[in-house]
């Protein structure tokens, strides 16, 4: 794409990403509208960035959007989910700290590890909590082995 083509971020995603299958997009807008999101989602963006976004996050957000482990924070339906989460209610994002947090991990090793803030780690593992309904972290790596969203590490070893 010619830089000096004046088109917009969502015309530029349809337009290239055919061209270009290897390139991922993420837009930094401003707009929050579900409606706005879905649509940059599913004309090919790897993840939609609002401008409000803590400068801290944004690298790990951008790096996420690269690696294509971006998550639907806005209730978008997503389309693959695994059915062992749905009752729980757990995005893909709070199933991968919960499995973290089932190995032993620590805050600030998730962090490191899923490329994010500390404090989004305990953003998280609050809505985790919450929706398995359980206290703190011991209770929520039961609970994940209890009801099968957390393979035992026994039958690893076997």
């Amino acid at each position: 794409m010619d830089l000096s083509e004046q088109i917009t971020a969502l015309s530029a995603i349809t337009t290239d990403l055919g061209a270009y299958i290897e390139r991922r997009a993420a837009e930094l807008r401003r707009i929050r509208e579900p409606e706005h999101i879905e649509a940059a989602l599913k004309r090919g963006a790897s993840g939609y960035i609002v401008k409000s976004v803590n400068p801290l996050d944004l690298p790990a957000a951008l790096r996420q959007a690269f690696e294509g482990t971006v998550y639907h924070a806005l209730g978008i339906p997503e389309e693959a989910e695994p059915s062992r989460t749905r009752g729980t209610g757990l995005t893909e994002r709070e199933l991968g700290i919960l499995k973290a947090v089932a190995r032993g991990l620590s805050n600030q090793a998730i962090g490191k590890e899923l490329w994010v803030t500390e404090q989004t780690v305990k953003f998280h593992l609050t809505n985790i909590y919450r929706k398995l309904g359980v206290a703190n972290r011991t209770e929520a790596a039961r609970y994940a082995y209890q009801h099968a969203l957390v393979e035992s590490p026994a039958l690893e070893l076997a």
